[in-house]
């Protein structure tokens, strides 16, 4: 059987047949998860901002006009919303999901020599003292693969103001990595 393509599941979800959108949500609800978990922080929070977000995606789905992809344009929903949220309520942590600790765990920069479950403990302490912004930034670069241009997209920052937070958003965390290395050594 072969494999609808998003805008095929779109047309069909336009033309009445719920089992269009069904297959969209089934398709992209771990990453929208991902994405507002990474934002905010909190499980049951994140499964309530992804689920707002699909009800906001279905009462919008008739003005997609095909002109980003609709992974783009449901990922700016998402994050458009966990924003909304983070605004009305003030989240001070984070924990760091298991895809990132592998991006980083595999990241030949930050390739460290002691046992990785010391390493993961910092790296999550180290990630856990970005802002949501930057922390979902790298979520969406490294773990979803979202190019700049479509994270502008998602996010509404502009793609060299993105190229900025990302190299900052690494710089501090190598930095604080090699902080947390030198009070794991004494």
């Amino acid at each position: 059987m072969r494999i609808l393509t998003d805008e095929e599941l779109i047309q069909k979800a336009l033309s009445g047949d719920r089992s269009g959108f069904t297959a969209l949500v089934n398709r992209y609800k771990g990453m929208s998860f991902s994405l507002a978990y990474r934002l905010v922080g909190n499980r049951e929070n994140a499964e309530e901002i992804a689920q707002d977000a699909f009800i906001k995606v279905f009462r919008a789905l008739p003005g997609f006009r095909f002109e980003s992809k609709f992974s783009s344009w449901l990922y700016r929903i998402v994050y458009t919303t966990a924003m909304t949220y983070l605004r009305k309520k003030t989240i001070s942590t984070h924990e760091l999901s298991e895809e990132i600790q592998e991006v980083f765990g595999e990241d030949e920069d930050y390739s460290l020599r002691f046992d990785q479950k010391i390493h993961k403990e910092m790296v999550q302490k180290v990630l856990n003292l970005l802002s949501p912004e930057d922390s979902s930034l790298m979520h969406l670069y490294y773990i979803l693969e979202q190019s700049l241009a479509e994270i502008e997209g998602i996010s509404g920052v502009p793609e060299e103001t993105l190229k900025v937070r990302l190299f900052r958003a690494r710089k501090k965390c190598r930095g604080l990595l090699e902080k947390e290395l030198v009070a794991y050594g004494k």
